[in-house]
């Protein structure tokens, strides 16, 4: 009889242990990602962003469906999307394609075929204009001179003041260069993956998918679940060999 209990008791602590070693792993990543969290405010971890290429596309974001780019006077400006960006810095939105970019008059003129944005050279946004009326749309190209940026429609070149509240008619041909915005080749794209989605993901939801086990999907969260029931397992062999040990 004490043999079959001695067995019984040691088959219960081999569990306790395998129990205990399994769910080890599991428990400190909880018990990490679990601190974090508790601090989330203080630490702004909903402000912070995770710009690691691996782990956004994990995630699934998508690499960016429109990528050109125009050389202006301090630099370069990408379009990305909906997000127009100044030297690595998102400095406007824009749905339709920007089609020209100068620098004039201390500003950084960015047109689409319906409107004006004024930037500072820092990428600060000075103004938003819509074009006028009669050109809306029917813009055929752009382009800046030493006046600043000329657009041309229905064969008429118009050029713009400093604010771009009044447009006319420029005369004769002015010394000018047209924008013609440049697609990026595919290496280039991929390399502007990371300032596409630089924020994208932030540090509270990567910590709360790695607490849940959702960064894996569902083999992640059954993993979790797993990891509980060996706890279970765990407290529930630990009290019976308590009891043994006792008698």
């Amino acid at each position: 009889m004490n043999k079959r209990l001695r067995a019984r008791a040691e088959r219960w602590r081999v569990w306790h242990l395998w129990a205990g070693l399994c769910s080890a792993v599991l428990l400190l990543n909880l018990a990490i990602t679990g601190i974090f969290l508790n601090h989330t405010d203080d630490l702004a971890l909903d402000r912070h962003h995770v710009n690691y290429r691996p782990l956004l596309q994990w995630y699934g974001f998508k690499p960016p469906g429109r990528a050109a780019r125009l050389y202006v006077e301090n630099g370069q400006l990408l379009q990305l999307d909906e997000g127009v960006y100044l030297n690595g810095q998102r400095v406007a939105d824009s749905v339709e394609p920007v089609i020209a970019a100068c620098s004039w008059s201390e500003l950084l003129f960015v047109l689409t075929a319906t409107k004006i944005t004024l930037l500072t050279p820092g990428g600060e946004l000075v103004e938003t204009v819509n074009l006028p009326a009669s050109v809306i749309g029917q813009v055929d190209r752009a382009g800046c001179s030493v006046g600043g940026p000329v657009i041309e429609s229905a064969g008429q070149l118009l050029s713009t003041d400093e604010m771009a509240s009044e447009w006319r008619r420029v005369p004769g041909q002015p010394d000018l260069s047209w924008s013609t915005p440049e697609l990026l080749v595919p290496q280039e794209r991929s390399e502007a993956y990371r300032l596409y989605h630089q924020h994208s993901l932030t540090w509270e939801r990567l910590l709360l998918d790695l607490h849940s086990g959702r960064l894996l999907g569902l083999p992640g969260v059954l993993l979790v679940d797993a990891a509980a029931l060996l706890l279970l397992l765990q407290l529930v062999s630990g009290v019976y060999l308590f009891l043994r040990t006792g008698r």
